[in-house]
C-alpha cells in the first residue's frame, strides 16, 4: 500500500486475499474458519479474535501486522 493510503480491517484482509489469489472458501478453510463467519469478517460485520487474524494471516502468507496498520495521527492545525 502506498504511504498514506490506509484502510480498516476488513478491506485490508479482502485486499490480502486478493492480492493472494485466493476465494473466501479458501482462506476460510486454510484458517479454520467457518465460511460464513469469514465473509462477515471480510465485510466488516465481525472483528475477528486475536487468534482468528493469525490465522487469517498464516492463510493470506501475510504479516498479521500489515493486516492491522493504523493511520497516522493528524497533526493539530490551528486556524485564526
Amino acid at each position: 500500500m502506498e504511504e498514506g493510503n490506509y484502510y480498516t480491517l476488513h478491506e485490508n484482509i479482502r485486499r490480502a486475499r486478493m492480492v493472494a489469489n485466493k476465494t473466501p472458501e479458501e482462506v476460510a478453510e486454510e484458517a479454520g474458519i467457518d465460511v460464513g463467519h469469514y465473509l462477515d469478517i471480510e465485510e466488516g460485520e465481525l472483528v475477528p479474535t486475536i487468534y482468528q487474524l493469525g490465522c487469517i494471516a498464516e492463510a493470506l502468507d501475510h504479516p498479521a501486522q500489515e493486516l492491522v496498520r493504523q493511520p497516522p495521527k493528524l497533526r493539530s492545525y490551528r486556524f485564526n
